[in-house]
């Protein structure tokens, strides 16, 4: 049966991960072969691989009918429906799921029930189950595509998001119906917020609370990935078991006092269980924690023996089918894959007949932490591409603080605020005092640092490193252990394919309406401008330019080059400072001076592993606009040259044909391709062969400008767009490669 399982679920699993999804009618027929193998032993298992195939593919096929066309992105819609979900709120901006019962002006035809996801500045109170009618601007979901990072345009495919936008006009129109776990989750916040002691850990009780976890900062957010506690601050599996392991105390203890309630044991149990999961917002851990003590709670009323494996693998089973696209969410992996680290490391070990309770559980929890945290190494490096080496000592204490203390004592604040805020106010005003210790000892260990950062991500390499883990872990007196260690070096040897002496690597990265470019070299690495920052919630420096550069291997720059003071271009420029050591710091006119920092006014000229680098100054008057005193960066390296001009326009252009200038390879376009850059003069005199478009999809400048590709298509220059292509990796070798992000990798949902 389970090898059955494991057949449907690569089915399911790879049909997800297809470039090209078959046309319905190739799905169609394949149904006849799929019922003629179930006929036979020898083609059974294909065929089930085949059927789960199939499964996902509809399931898909299903999905992508209800995106928002492409041809209407950006359209000002009006729309009547209920927000269902609660709404996030962080830096005065809400964001919530909307279902769509009515839509003015939609393109035809319109499905039903469509979900989309909106955003909103202002003091609106938008609560779940609220319906309204809505002016609103959508677009297609997508998301930014760099080499081995978050990809925002799947994980909105699998969370069922058929557009995103912002609303202009918002008209309240009632309570509506549905969603009430989400209105229930809705109260408590609110109540939370009237007990709460205005503490930096207030939003790590609310995520512990309700499972909602915008009110977690991004330097919350650092200490927990350094420390490897991020599953702790959100609604784990372990704390759905605490609740069902409590309430089926609780009900035991009754059934002794009175024994006609023996029958409802169980099913209370597992009532208790499922009204804490939907209280906490029902994550992939939660369900599956749900799933599994369901299914044992099933087989335990039908007397029938329980094994742990099979019931793992039911609950498997049961998630991947309630949605096939499971498989998109990193969280799907590390969840079912901690619990079966700890179904193959606890089994075939005999417990000491000498131990006591106290010395089991102690030596449970170390064994766990162990199994654990050596376990999912592979996992963590695969998904996460980061590993912290001091995960087991801050989960040592984290662990038994949270799930025996903290959560107890938010149950127990949670239940009192049905009398009282007054009465719960002490049981969290504890909490908040257990989180602040707990936090004080965390930052201490992230404060070390001791975190590695995985190479490219490989499969092969993780699936060598998972079969070397399980012969580490494996019982005693069975195989040898140490060949397990060496087959889990090469994945922590992982690195970033290197560059021959003289070689560059040239990646325009895709930051949205902004700039980011790394140069990584055989020894030394330059980075010139690091994108935008918004908000909070987006800075390109911490969320695209430092997990590249650390997935690439590069721990020291040897050269910064901010062009100017624009957000876009300097945004990120902090949080790429605050991580990495810098050996020189180079900034055009106008940006924000830093210490040991040089201007770019002055030309000048360097070599590196035989890369040359070249400051071009050009002499202007003070009046001129920051973009025109952007920071002019040439590269040649194997006889090919790269210019990066920064945001300079047509009046620095100019100037800059006083200057001897040879032909050059690539430009990267003067200012995202703005109307008022890329002059035809300009053009004519570097005759660049290719030019790279670093620019935000849709964004409200209409970069790159239509007449300034039409300059560029006259003159026989390959255009890339980061918009399009996702990010742009240039090669300088023995010839100039190039190769973009969307189109190496495709995936269907990039259209």
């Amino acid at each position: 049966m389970n090898c059955m399982i494991i057949a449907f679920l690569a089915g399911v699993i790879g049909a997800t991960y297809l470039p090209l999804l078959p046309l319905p009618d190739a799905m169609s027929g394949s149904l006849l072969w799929i019922l003629v193998g179930l006929g036979f032993r020898s083609t059974r298992m294909l065929a089930i691989v085949c059927f789960g195939a199939v499964f996902a593919l509809s399931h898909l096929q299903g999905a992508l009918k209800t995106r928002w066309p492409a041809a209407s992105n950006g359209d000002t819609v009006v729309i009547v429906g209920t927000i269902s979900s609660l709404p996030a709120v962080a830096g005065g901006v809400s964001r919530f799921r909307f279902t769509i019962e009515d839509c003015q002006r939609c393109p035809a035809p319109t499905p039903e029930a469509r979900q989309v996801r909106l955003s909103r500045r202002g003091d609106e109170a938008f609560e779940p189950g609220q319906r309204w009618r809505l002016s609103v601007r959508l677009y297609r979901p997508r998301g930014l595509v760099n080499p081995g990072l978050f990809d925002y345009q799947q994980w909105l495919l699998a969370a069922g998001v058929d557009a995103t936008g912002y609303i202009l006009v918002a008209d309240y129109l009632g309570q509506g119906q549905g969603v009430l776990h989400h209105q229930a989750r809705s109260w408590l916040r609110q109540q939370f917020s009237l007990i709460r002691q205005e503490t930096s850990v207030d939003g790590l009780l609310v995520a512990l609370g309700i499972g909602e976890n915008s009110q977690i900062s991004r330097q919350q957010w650092q200490v927990l990935s350094a420390t490897g506690t991020n599953h702790l601050l959100i609604i784990s599996g372990l704390h759905v078991s605490l609740v069902a392991a409590l309430g089926l105390g609780v009900m035991q203890g009754l059934a002794r006092i009175l024994p006609i309630v023996r029958v409802l044991v169980v099913p209370t149990a597992l009532l208790i269980a499922l009204g804490y999961g939907l209280i906490a917002g029902m994550g992939l851990p939660v369900q599956r924690a749900l799933v599994m003590f369901a299914c044992g709670s099933l087989l335990l009323l039908l007397r029938r023996q329980v094994d742990w494996l099979d019931l793992w693998m039911l609950a498997l089973l049961v998630v991947v089918v309630m949605n096939p696209l499971v498989g998109y969410n990193v969280g799907f992996y590390l969840s079912f894959g901690a619990v079966a680290m700890l179904l193959y490391g606890f089994g075939g070990r005999r417990r000491l007949v000498l131990q006591s309770r106290r010395q089991q559980w102690l030596i449970g929890l170390l064994r766990s932490q162990w199994l654990v945290g050596i376990g999912m190494a592979p996992l963590l490096l695969l998904l996460v591409a980061q590993f912290s080496g001091l995960s087991l000592i801050a989960n040592l204490v984290a662990i038994p603080v949270i799930s025996l203390l903290i959560v107890p004592l938010l149950l127990m604040t949670m239940m009192a605020l049905l009398w009282s805020p007054e009465l719960g106010r002490v049981p969290f005003s504890l909490a908040a005092h257990a989180m602040s210790a707990l936090w004080r000892y965390l930052e201490s260990l992230a404060a070390i640092d001791w975190v590695y950062y995985a190479g490219p991500p490989s499969v092969w390499l993780t699936l060598l490193a998972v079969c070397g883990v399980l012969i580490v872990m494996q019982p005693a007196g069975c195989l040898p252990r140490w060949p397990g260690i060496f087959l889990c070096l090469p994945l922590f040897f992982n690195t970033a394919p290197p560059l021959a002496t003289g070689e560059v690597e040239i990646t325009v990265l895709d930051v949205g309406q902004g700039l980011s470019v790394v140069v990584r070299g055989a020894q030394s690495h330059l980075l010139y401008d690091a994108g935008p920052a918004y908000s909070d919630r987006f800075n390109a420096g911490a969320q695209i330019v430092t997990p590249y550069l650390r997935q690439q291997g590069i721990r020291q720059l040897a050269t910064f080059v901010v062009s100017h003071e624009d957000l876009d271009h300097a945004g990120g420029v902090g949080a790429v400072m605050a991580r990495f050591g810098v050996g020189e710091f180079l900034q055009g006119e106008g940006a924000n001076a830093r210490p040991a920092s040089r201007d770019c006014d002055t030309a000048r000229r360097w070599t590196i592993d035989f890369v040359t680098f070249e400051i071009i100054a050009v002499a202007q008057s003070a009046q001129v606009s920051a973009n025109n005193r952007s920071c002019i960066l040439l590269i040649e390296a194997r006889g090919f040259r790269i210019l990066l001009p920064g945001d300079i326009e047509a009046l620095t252009e100019v100037a800059l044909l006083a200057l001897a200038w040879q032909p050059i390879d690539v430009l990267i376009a003067p200012h995202h391709g703005s109307r008022s850059s890329s002059h035809p003069a300009f053009l004519n005199r570097l005759k660049p062969r290719m030019v790279v478009v670093s620019a935000g999809s849709g964004n409200r400048f209409k970069h790159p400008h239509a007449e300034v590709l039409a300059r560029y298509h006259a003159r026989d220059m390959q255009v890339f767009n980061t918009a399009v292509d996702g990010a742009i990796t240039l090669r300088l070798g023995d010839t100039l490669e190039i190769t973009s992000a969307r189109k190496s990798r495709p995936r269907f949902w990039y259209d």
